[in-house]
């Protein structure tokens, strides 16, 4: 296959896999959950580390806005300012945090564990390789400080109900 149609093929699979993302991270969970056991002793560390990612989450949408919340990848600003003059992506490194946070509470076969850090691992890195390519072909991206703003962490409200549902859901298992 021709690099040009290789390239194609993988932007059509990484478009795919974030417009879907939430549903892939649900299933994922729900997966996790059929397959798993409570590790109650990590309970603590667990949820140290989920919250440290719900941090991230929210100071990424603090700047970014409801244009974090988009079915595709946008091309026309990158913002500079705040945490993102820190990390260029938070929102995705707090769903690192979250991930690994739920993963140290559970028991599972450790090719369970392997298998989902290699998938997120994999899509994720695709998302920030597709978002390199818009960068370096659109020479018209505004490089943008935005305003912080607590009515742009309003949907992440949603993430703070789902995180906690799936906690009791956890607990529900014991």
């Amino acid at each position: 296959m021709k690099s040009g149609k290789k390239l194609k093929k993988i932007k059509k699979i990484t478009e795919i896999l974030y417009y879907y993302r939430d549903i892939i991270g649900v299933g994922g969970f729900l997966i996790l959950y059929i397959f798993s056991e409570i590790n109650i002793k990590n309970f603590h560390w667990s949820l140290v580390i989920v919250f440290f990612g719900l941090i991230f989450r929210l100071l990424g949408y603090f700047y970014l806005g409801d244009i974090g919340y988009s079915l595709k990848f946008q091309d026309q600003f990158l913002i500079v300012n705040g945490i993102y003059s820190y990390f260029r992506h938070p929102i995705y490194l707090g769903n690192f945090f979250i991930l690994i946070g739920f993963l140290l509470f559970l028991k599972m076969p450790v090719w369970l564990y392997s298998i989902t850090v290699l998938f997120f691992v994999i899509e994720y890195s695709l998302f920030i390789y597709q978002e390199e390519i818009i960068l370096k072909e659109n020479k018209e991206i505004k490089i943008v400080k935005n305003s912080p703003s607590l009515k742009n962490c309003l949907g992440e409200l949603k993430t703070v109900i789902l995180v906690l549902l799936a906690f009791l859901l956890f607990f529900l298992k014991i």
